[in-house]
């Protein structure tokens, strides 16, 4: 042997498997506990290796999550392994576990001062050695849990929650919270990885459900089929059950429903359902607890497409009376112009053939005709104011010549009440003028004929290309456009235009009527 000669340097291995060597101990077989760390690092290795490689297969996260606790467990000797995740400020729930007495879906309250707070306060691990006398003594006495130790999941800086081992026999040993940090770490990376691809398969899902809906509604579906779409659509996204209702949210009708509310603990949320800023009912979701918590703005996508459809069929039903109203107007306005002519006009006209037929024989005869001829020139002159008056209610010459103001002044001069007229208005475009004039005409007149009044203010302004007309009276009130007044063929005719008409006429108040024409709606 070479007196002069280093010994061997020794060999073993760290955590990472690299080599050391340490100056004066001798080479050869390592010593026993040396070879039983290696095996543990060998173990640890392989037991990260499987959940990395669960990682890569794009697994559930469910199962991801699963299989972190076996390997933790399993690197922990076969301790109990639960992954708890933090809701709210003092609810935890389970959300996976190897071994554990708390099954997934689990949700319980936490004390302060109890485990998950300080973990959760902390963001360090926490061990409790014993429960009695904790805060949490009462919550795991059901489960039989002794002693627990609990690491921090951070996700994005931010406490997720936390690894548990728990023993229903006493303290877990002392490098418990070094093997359950390392699981901790991977357990980031598994939530980020699965929430992502979790989300964006949940954002497809949506998107394929809401397109869905949106083409129904587009394409005018009946609203029962748009209503069912819905359901079915949001159940299925949510694993909910859902109730789509008209009306209060409990005592609502029942317009839809998909899916059976689950039985035992579960969740509920509504969705008001907005209808042309109107309340009109709501989407009702009951789901399971283990499902966690739904963000409304989820179902509100829905909620929206069913306004949409709402307000859409809304629209197609009124327009649909409208025009069997503006069709049913112009059938009355032919057959009052033919009453009025034949009853009115027409038999002056016909008096006055007579009495000029018999002024012509008395004159034959040599005979006076005075008496006669003064009676057909009043007849024809009765004839001539009648048919003018027709004329006037058609279409007022006075409005073609000047213009809108003008032709309410004409309306005025015919009226036997009082009324006074502030109309500081230009010449407008022709419909504009037209809607004007007989929304003032068919005010006037229910001012005059049915409310009784004493008086009448009009007004005309222009302000940013709106033309307003307010027509006031003093009179009884009580008008109601919803119940066949000229007032309900009145508002087709401005809505026709692009405009709106309020009417205020409570009982023994009188009628405030206010048209509004936009003037960019009707030019050409």
């Amino acid at each position: 042997m070479d007196i002069g000669r280093r010994p061997p340097e020794a060999v073993h291995l760290d955590r990472d498997h690299t080599a050391h060597t340490r100056p004066g101990v001798r080479t050869g077989a390592p010593p026993s506990h040396d070879q039983d760390e290696l095996r543990r690092l060998l173990h640890e290795e392989q037991s990260l290796r499987n959940v990395a490689s669960l990682l890569a297969t794009a697994g559930p996260t469910a199962d991801v999550l699963t299989a972190i606790c076996r390997e933790a467990s399993v690197q922990l000797e076969g301790q109990e392994v639960s992954l708890l995740r933090f809701e709210g400020a003092d609810t935890v729930v389970c959300v996976a576990t190897h071994g554990g007495p708390i099954p997934p879906g689990v949700r319980a309250v936490h004390e302060p001062d109890s485990l998950p707070e300080r973990v959760a306060s902390t963001g360090s691990p926490v061990r409790f050695d014993d429960f009695a006398g904790k805060s949490d003594e009462v919550l795991v006495n059901p489960f039989g849990i002794r002693a627990a130790v609990a690491v921090p999941v951070f996700v994005e800086g931010t406490v997720w929650g936390m690894f548990s081992a728990s023993s229903q026999v006493g303290p877990l040993p002392s490098f418990t919270e070094k093997r359950l940090a390392g699981f901790a770490e991977l357990t980031w990376a598994a939530i980020a990885n699965t929430e992502v691809r979790d989300s964006l398969r949940r954002l497809a899902d949506e998107q394929v459900a809401l397109r869905t809906v949106a083409e129904l509604v587009a394409r005018e579906s009946p609203l029962p089929t748009v209503f069912q779409a819905v359901v079915d659509a949001a159940a299925r996204l949510h694993d909910a059950a859902v109730v789509l209702r008209k009306g209060d949210d409990d005592a609502g009708a029942v317009v839809a429903s998909a899916g059976e509310p689950p039985a035992g603990d579960r969740h509920e949320a509504s969705v008001p359902i907005i209808v042309e800023d109107e309340p009109w009912g709501s989407l009702h979701l009951v789901w399971p607890v283990t499902g966690g918590p739904i963000s409304l703005d989820r179902p509100k996508a829905f909620t929206d497409l069913v306004a949409a459809a709402i307000a859409s069929a809304d629209h197609r039903e009124g327009l649909t009376q409208s025009r069997a109203r503006v069709i049913a107007a112009g059938d009355e306005a032919r057959r009052r112009l033919q009453r009025d002519v034949h009853d009115g006009a027409q038999q002056r006209l016909v008096h006055t053939i007579i009495t000029l037929k018999l002024a012509r024989d008395r004159a034959a005869a040599g005979l006076a005709v005075d008496a006669l001829l003064a009676e057909a020139l009043t007849h024809a002159e009765d004839a001539n104011r009648q048919l003018r008056d027709i004329v006037r209610g058609i279409l007022p010459a006075s409005l073609t010549r000047a213009g809108l103001a003008a032709g309410i002044e004409s309306l005025v001069a015919d009226t036997t009440i009082p009324v006074e007229l502030d109309l500081a208005i230009p010449r407008l475009p022709v419909a504009v003028e037209t809607a004007g004039y007989f929304a003032a005409a068919e005010a006037l007149t229910n001012a005059a004929k049915h409310a009784r009044a004493r008086r009448v203010r009009i007004t005309a302004t222009l302000v940013e290309a709106v033309l307003t007309l307010v027509v006031e009276d003093d009179g009884v009130g009580g008008a109601d456009p919803a119940h066949g007044t000229g007032l309900t063929g009145l508002a087709d005719r401005i809505e026709a235009n692009g405009g709106t008409i309020t009417v205020v006429s409570p009982g023994g108040c009188g009628t405030r009527v206010v048209v509004q024409l936009p003037i960019a709606s009707a030019l050409p």
